[in-house]
């Protein structure tokens, strides 16, 4: 019986060290600061950006016309109320000749029996395609570059004057290398600097 007495006495004094244990001791009182000092700003904290390029895409119209045959003296470009240099500046048509355009609708017959006229084929040199060539080159390794690098060099042979291509990177400083363009050097100089 000693025994058991002991055993209930042991049991209930481990639950209570157990439970006054759990309770967290009251935190010392904070005395209330009036004003507090601003924390010091590290010249390391300090981030900063430099810009060499600003693209500004621009649509000039009279009525409902394109004008396309502006210079770079035409336009007028400021920060901050200052005026700035336009260094880059060219025309980017993506709309076929309008004397070029056909209709491309598949036209049927009264007669439901008979098989659709198929659309008039497109003429090579009305074809205009745009096209942005995106590279991942954050996490890519030195080899795996060199092969994405020769697979955009084919590519870039192979376009047609009539397409516009830009190659934007995803890593760097700047996204896209150059404005769309049809020229294969400008392409390939880009592809260079990847």
């Amino acid at each position: 019986m000693f025994v058991q007495v002991l055993l209930s006495l042991c049991l209930i004094f481990s639950m209570l060290l157990a439970t006054f244990g759990q309770q967290p001791s009251p935190s010392p009182k904070q005395t209330p600061t009036t004003q507090e000092k601003p924390a010091e700003i590290d010249s390391q904290d300090v981030v900063r950006i430099t810009t060499n390029l600003v693209q500004v895409d621009v649509v000039v119209t009279k009525g409902e016309k394109v004008i396309s045959d502006l210079q770079s003296e035409d336009f007028e470009i400021f920060e901050d109320g200052k005026p700035q240099t336009i260094t880059n500046f060219s025309y980017v048509s993506n709309v076929p000749d309008a004397a070029a355009a056909r209709p491309t609708s598949v036209a049927r017959s009264k007669d439901k029996s008979t098989a659709p006229v198929p659309p008039a084929k497109i003429n090579l040199n009305d074809q205009r395609r745009t096209i942005a060539l995106v590279v991942d080159d954050l996490g890519i390794s030195w080899e795996s570059m060199h092969a994405v690098k020769t697979q955009i060099k084919k590519f870039i042979d192979e376009l047609s004057p009539n397409d516009l291509v830009a190659i934007i990177r995803t890593g760097g400083d700047v996204g896209a290398l150059q404005q769309f363009t049809n020229d294969k050097r400008v392409l390939q100089s880009a592809l260079d600097r990847l």
